[in-house]
């Protein structure tokens, strides 16, 4: 059953809404992604300032998930703006989930389809 409740709140991630960090993300969650040289990391607040600094101008398509135990696996479309540039950028993300809550996301994103 926890997986299928993974899953559930995985999917609410995807939605792009600052007003749900707290409900899915643990309040010592931490990010990683390839974005730069040696990663870059971010936290629960820089996500939510994140999300909250491109509400509506940011959307996910989610093409497949899939989970075992307490990680989901999700592949989907991010596409938006980038220094006033449209984009769309495959990427793969690896959450793991303690309690009901994402703990930490392993982002992997395409980097060859940024402006």
């Amino acid at each position: 059953m926890a997986i299928e409740e993974n899953k559930k709140i995985a999917k609410k991630y995807h939605e792009l809404n600052p007003d749900y960090v707290d409900d899915i993300l643990a309040a010592d969650f931490t990010g990683w992604n390839n974005y730069q040289k040696g990663g870059h990391e971010w936290d629960r607040e820089s996500h939510r300032k994140f999300l909250s600094a491109n509400l509506g101008t940011m959307k996910d398509e989610v093409h497949e998930q899939f989970g075992e135990g307490e990680r989901v696996a999700t592949f989907f479309t991010r596409s938006g703006v980038l220094d006033g540039k449209p984009y769309k950028i495959d990427v793969m993300h690896i959450k793991r989930f303690e309690k009901g809550k994402i703990v930490h996301i392993r982002e992997f994103l395409n980097m060859n389809q940024l402006p």
